[in-house]
């Protein structure tokens, strides 16, 4: 993700209300995602939170 990482105030207009579920989806996304987008890993993270059993 370079420079533009996700910050917690990207991931409560998301939807994220949980101050634990925000800080493991910004873990996940660093270690993870660290070549994709800002943009890409805000879509994917809004994917799983509206179809959690999904995933």
């Amino acid at each position: 993700m370079g420079n533009q990482s996700i910050r917690s105030k990207d991931l409560s207009k998301l939807g994220y209300r949980s101050d634990v579920a925000r800080g493991l989806a910004m873990n996940l996304a660093a270690r993870h995602y660290k070549h994709s987008t800002k943009e890409e890993v805000l879509a994917l993270l809004q994917e799983v939170l509206q179809e959690l059993k999904s995933f």
